[in-house]
Order: C-alpha cells, then sequence, then structure tokens
C-alpha cells in the first residue's frame, strides 16, 4: 500500500495492490479500499459490482469520513462514462454509492482529464485540477490545467485561477488545489505570472493562495509549492529547494517548511517531502535524511514535527527502537 488518506474519525481510504484483501480480487491492478474501523471494502468496482480493468491513483477521504474522491481512467466504474480520459468520482461512505463528478450540464462526462482532488473537512466541496474546458461556461486556458471547485449539494462548478490582468486566461499549467475546510482558501503554485501584480522570476513555479470571500489571489512564497493546509486554514506546508521567505538561498534539495498564516512567519523543519499538518500546526512528512540518532538505515522514514517543543521525532520506529522506513503519512485534523 503506498499511501492513503485518514479522517478525523479513524476511516481510511488507500490503494494497495494486495490481492488477498478481498475475494475475487484477480485483476491484478492496484484497487482502492476503505476501512470504517472495522471492515475493509474496495470501492473501485463496476454498477454490477466487478472489478475494474484500470488501476486508479490515491484516493482522498474528507476529514468527517463522509466522502472519498479519486481520480480514474476506467470507463467502467459509471454507465455514463464515455470520454476515454481521467474522471472524478464520489464515494459515499454511507450508503456506497459511486457517482462521476466531472460531468457537464449535457450530462456527459468532461472532454479532459481531472486530478489531484482535495476535499473540505466535511466532504461538501471539491478542489481539484483540470484540462476540461467544457464544465461551465466560463472560460478556460486551452494549453495548460485550471483550478476547479465543487459544491455537491448545488452540483455546481466554480473556476478559481482567474488572471488579475491580460492575457485573462492562464498562461502556464497550475497544480496543487488544497483547500480549507472553511472553503475560503485554496492553496495552488504555476509559473503563470498574470494571477497577481507581484513581480516574480519568470519560468519559475511560485505558491499563490486564493481568498474565496473576494476571490482575489495572493503571492505565498517563491519557488515553492506546498503539500498541504490545515482544516482551519491557519497552516500550511510549504515545500522549496530554497529557503523562505525570499527564496533567495539555495538550500540544495527540497526541505519542508511550515507556515503560520496568523503570524506570518515560516519555520524551516528540515529535508522531506509529503508534509501534512492538522490545525494545531503538527506536521508529518518523510524523508531519506537520518534525522534522528536511532535512524541509520539510509531509507525513507516519517517524522513528526511538534511546533511547541520544536522538536522532531521519529514516527516509522520498529520493535527494536530502530527506524523501519515508511513514506507518504498524513494526519488528522485535530
Amino acid at each position: 500500500s503506498p499511501s492513503g488518506s485518514v479522517s478525523n474519525i479513524g476511516t481510511v481510504a488507500f490503494k494497495t495492490s494486495q490481492s488477498d484483501i478481498v475475494v475475487n480480487d484477480t485483476n491484478g491492478l492496484s484497487d482502492l479500499f476503505y476501512y470504517d474501523g472495522t471492515n475493509i471494502q474496495r470501492i473501485n468496482l463496476t454498477p454490477a459490482g466487478n472489478e475494474v480493468s484500470d488501476a486508479s491513483p490515491v484516493p482522498v477521504i474528507s476529514g468527517d469520513g463522509s466522502r472519498i474522491v479519486f481520480s480514474s481512467y476506467s470507463s467502467e466504474l459509471v454507465n455514463n462514462d464515455n470520454n476515454e480520459t481521467g474522471d472524478l468520482f464520489s464515494y459515499d461512505t454511507a450508503s456506497g454509492q459511486l457517482t462521476v463528478v466531472t460531468v457537464n450540464n449535457s450530462n456527459e462526462t468532461a472532454n479532459a482529464s481531472s486530478t489531484q482532488p482535495s476535499l473540505s473537512l466535511d466532504g461538501s466541496r471539491l478542489a481539484f485540477v483540470t484540462y476540461a474546458s467544457d464544465l461551465n461556461a466560463e472560460p478556460v486556458s486551452q494549453l495548460h490545467p485550471e483550478i476547479f471547485v465543487y459544491r455537491f449539494q448545488q452540483q455546481q462548478f466554480k473556476k478559481v485561477t482567474e488572471t488579475a490582468f491580460n492575457p485573462h486566461t492562464i498562461i502556464a499549467a497550475v497544480y496543487g488545489g488544497y483547500i480549507s475546510s472553511d472553503q475560503q482558501t485554496v492553496l495552488y503554485h504555476t509559473k503563470s505570472y498574470n494571477l497577481t501584480a507581484d513581480p516574480v522570476e519568470a519560468d519559475t513555479s511560485h505558491l499563490y493562495r486564493l481568498d474565496r470571500s473576494d476571490n482575489s489571489h495572493h503571492l505565498l512564497a517563491l519557488k515553492a509549492s506546498a503539500s498541504d493546509i490545515s482544516a482551519n486554514g491557519r497552516y500550511v506546508v510549504v515545500n522549496s529547494d530554497y529557503f523562505q521567505p525570499g527564496g533567495l538561498i539555495d538550500l540544495g534539495g527540497n526541505h519542508v517548511f511550515l507556515y503560520d498564516r496568523l503570524n506570518d512567519v515560516f519555520t524551516q523543519i528540515d529535508e522531506g517531502y509529503s508534509g501534512r499538518v492538522n490545525d494545531d500546526g503538527v506536521v508529518v512528512f518523510y524523508t531519506r535524511k537520518d534525522i534522528a540518532a536511532n535512524d541509520s538505515n539510509g531509507e525513507y522514514d516519517v517524522y513528526l514535527y511538534d511546533p511547541v517543543s520544536q522538536v522532531i521525532s521519529l514516527i516509522s520506529e520498529g520493535l527494536d527502537g530502530m527506524a523501519a522506513g515508511g513514506d507518504f503519512p498524513d494526519i488528522g485534523g485535530q
């Protein structure tokens, strides 16, 4: 199981190529599973309950555990999927119902792929990256992916990567799409320089914040990206090869930073990847660097950073007290 997503109530969505978790798993592919605290069930099945012939990327689960979203190129998951490209699918954990999200007003699956889903805490909104141009009537780039937000109750799409000045569509790809649980903040990174009036280095990806209260865009960090935002929207995990803020000093490799939006403070944690953060600013990440004294395996391990004590602790510790290896961690919102 390469990675998964955990809710605040301890339920888990994950993918694995292991074939003996459920019966009749014979497709030889990575499938998606849901653990409700007691049982494990496969969720990427056809309407008739059969297994599919395409693998799916890692799923995400909402903080309250009510919804799982994943992307898939499979046309077998629902009956009206005929676009032969990647779509986003929603699994209701209470009813077990699987539906396709990326459908236009003509009830047709979108005309291009959608990926990188990020759910709000209550599962009512979804942020994602898409190449599709027919989700609604808003103008989109024909060359680069953009970020949309989907409201499940209203079944409504809204493009959030509005440009600040001409040209009025983005001029480079946009990635990320991490959304806070109050649904007011979206993080993304892009080389497109026309989303704000800030002077930025050309042909370099920078981290931006969208304030959905007024749909304004703000430059957050230079030469950087994000891997998570806390449910309350206060803390952001920033990834960069350069010291933050400013992005002027080359650190020689990707480092994990914690950004406190309330106090406008960056904290450099250490070398690492895929940081996740909760409402208290506690960060989990993985790194090949042997940070702890009992980490000498030279492999990826999982660490936790406590912003109060400013201590970095080894999480992937074996029964012998030594580092046992691990990667792609997740953490609940509280």
